[in-house]
């Protein structure tokens, strides 16, 4: 069974720096928040003078097997055949097939995966992950809770939606029934798992809204944490909506008709193809069908297309996967068995048709601050109360102008961009400190129009990044009274922070018709003030669980980032990921740069460098001392400690004393 599942292509009090409540743990705070591994007083915990090695994959976090488990390459050439094994042809020129786990299974070691396998072969074993069909073995498990009342698949008789919104029935019926399934897959063979109907909430038509996006993204991840954890590889099946928050945790892709539905295929550029992942495209023709392109079409525009972009594609007449006449791309050029270097390469190398009912069987193819008289003498003054502008020993301007890319009209910075944090005390600013960037507030910052903060450091040529709290209602902010009983936390109030409370994200009815239009017109206002960037505070509220009561889930936090830097990019700027470190790899495909504070003094900053750096994305850090609390670093810590430290990674690291940003007593690294 195939099933084509998309959805659309988707002041009277000043400002301080935001001390977390709560460190985060990195990634196992939301692997923790997810249930997707144990949770210990240990979790999360860091030497920061030695750095732990990374498999480089979100998703092999606990994984028993990494090492052992096939990870395809773009072109790696495939057969997808769901049916009609009697007339199977196994001696394709292909590097895998794809085949139904529980058909494929049968007969022992006899099975259609044994004997693939002993061809050489790589077995992709296909299971419907979201639906419950009433012809398979293990149908009369799902209790009726697990499934959507009226959820029937209007096109594929007997199959009826998975209700995995429901958290009761996900844990203690449909889990269960998986975890079997991908036991089954291991045990038989099978080198990966292609689980179908995994966007779900995406055909609302069907699921009747049952399934959110956020259950949706939870559910995915699980699927693929739990693959792993039995040594197999996993493919996203479609779900073109959540790409890149899914990519890091999956192996492959698999996809339906994504140039036939308006070339969604492109979404998979960014995301699979680019992180060296196969993607695996199936178009079809019926006549008379939507989503169809003729073989012509396929052999002509569409293949030169999937063979420029890595994606290994076939085509068939008809929607029926039972080993007909399937085509492939003339000139694909397969890379081998790439999983384990072990040189069985079965690649198809010339496209052609693939086999079938013609008999064809495989032709196939320093100091930014006053600090009152300290000038830089270890630290690099650069500016502040007593006019010393820092040019005597730790310059923290890029006199290179390198302030990092812009793509189209968006500000991109990278690692090192310089950058000054000041958030109050605006009358005696220096806005002549040698660095690329400047973070401000956005409500302050904007004020006086043509003659504001914003544009006068503009008219300095220097980048403005706009602060605003995107996760909290602050009671002296000029839209305070927008917000609704609903969209704050009852006893949300953030105990260090007077006048300021947790707005409840988890809340849908509060966030869609409250929440988010409040913030869509403070990035309206961003926008026309003439803001490169903003800075969205307050973004890890469900790691904040004493004081946000458990309304906010890891999930919730999750959507509601993403669509925050939609949101921001829509209006052309530039957003940054602040803290939120145990959302970083979900995270770094959708924010531009990184603002952090107190990553060294918590161990926290390695998060950052397979993240953000890696993909050579600015992280701005800010480290505090003031009587020597947790979370703080002494200044002589921060010279000679933190700063060596930064400048091998590239972290933009700043020192203030005291935890107010009104532009004194900061000290940059030297070298910046």
């Amino acid at each position: 069974m195939t099933q084509k599942l998309f959805g659309p292509y988707i002041s009277a009090n000043p400002p301080f720096a935001r001390k977390r409540l709560q460190p985060a743990l990195a990634a196992a705070t939301l692997a923790c928040a997810l249930g997707l591994t144990a949770c210990n007083s240990d979790a999360g915990t860091r030497d920061n003078e030695t750095k732990a090695t990374n498999s480089g994959s979100a998703s092999n976090a606990g994984s028993q097997s990494a090492a052992s488990i096939w990870r395809p390459k773009p072109g790696t050439t495939w057969m997808w055949q769901l049916q009609n094994y009697g007339s199977m042809n196994m001696n394709l020129d292909v590097t895998a097939y794809d085949i139904d786990l529980f058909e494929g299974s049968g007969s022992g070691s006899n099975s259609l995966i044994r004997q693939l396998k002993n061809k050489g072969k790589r077995v992709i074993c296909y299971f419907s992950a979201g639906t419950r069909e009433d012809w398979r073995p293990d149908a009369d498990q799902f209790a009726p809770g697990s499934v959507i009342a009226d959820g029937g698949m209007q096109d594929w008789p007997g199959e009826t939606w998975l209700n995995i919104g429901n958290k009761s029935a996900l844990e203690q019926t449909i889990k269960p029934i998986m975890e079997a399934r991908l036991d089954l897959a291991r045990d038989a063979g099978c080198d990966a798992v292609e689980p179908d109907n995994v966007d779900g909430y995406t055909n609302r038509d069907e699921t009747h809204g049952a399934i959110s996006a956020a259950d949706q993204l939870a559910y995915n991840k699980w699927l693929a944490e739990a693959a792993h954890a039995r040594g197999l590889s996993i493919g996203l099946k479609n779900d073109v909506d959540q790409l890149q928050a899914l990519a890091p945790y999956f192996d492959f892709a698999v996809n339906e008709q994504c140039y036939a539905w308006g070339n969604e295929c492109v979404a998979y550029e960014n995301t699979f193809l680019s992180a060296g992942k196969a993607v695996f495209n199936q178009e079809y023709y019926k006549k008379g069908e939507e989503g169809i392109i003729t073989k012509e079409q396929f052999l002509g525009n569409a293949c030169s297309y999937f063979v420029s972009a890595g994606i290994s594609a076939l085509w068939r007449q008809s929607f029926e996967l039972n080993g007909g006449t399937s085509l492939s791309c003339p000139g694909a050029v397969d890379p081998g068995d790439d999983g384990d270097d072990d040189g069985s390469d079965t690649g198809g190398d010339n496209g052609g048709d693939t086999g079938g009912d013609d008999g064809d069987n495989g032709d196939n193819g320093g100091d930014t601050g006053g600090d009152d008289g300290d000038n830089g003498d270890n630290g690099g003054d650069t500016g502040g109360d007593d006019g010393d502008n820092g040019d005597n020993g730790g310059d923290t301007g890029g006199d290179d102008g390198d302030d990092g890319d812009t793509v189209g009209d968006i500000w991109n910075p990278t690692p090192g961009t310089t950058w000054m944090w000041q958030l109050q005390r605006y009358g005696s600013i220096n806005m002549d400190l040698d660095v690329d960037a400047y973070d401000i507030d956005l409500f302050e910052g904007g004020e006086n129009g043509a003659n504001s903060l914003i544009h006068q450091l503009k008219n300095k040529g220097k980048k403005v990044i706009c602060y605003f709290s995107a996760g909290t209602r602050e009671d002296w902010r000029p839209d305070a009274n927008q917000f609704t009983e609903d969209s704050v936390i009852a006893d949300g109030d953030m105990d260090d922070w007077p006048g300021e409370t947790w707005l409840n994200i988890g809340n849908q009815t509060a966030l869609e018709q409250t929440i988010k239009p409040i913030m869509e017109a403070r990035l309206d206002l961003a926008r026309d003030a003439g803001c490169d960037a903003v800075e969205p505070d307050n973004m890890d509220g469900y790691d904040n669980r004493s004081e946000t009561q458990g309304e906010i889930s890891a999930a919730d936090q999750l959507a509601y980032n993403i669509w925050i830097a939609q949101a921001a990019h829509a209006r052309g700027l530039s957003v940054g990921l602040k803290n939120d470190v145990g959302q970083a790899e979900e995270l770094v495909a959708y924010f531009d740069f990184a603002v952090n504070e107190q990553c060294f003094a918590y161990e926290e900053c390695e998060a950052y460098e397979d993240t953000f750096l890696n993909a050579n994305k600015a992280v701005f850090n800010q480290e505090y001392y003031t009587d020597g609390d947790d979370g703080e670093i002494s200044k002589r810590r921060f010279l000679r400690k933190a700063c060596p430290y930064f400048e091998s990674v590239g972290i933009s690291g700043l020192w203030a004393k005291g935890y107010s940003l009104n532009g004194r007593n900061v000290v940059a690294c030297e070298s910046n």
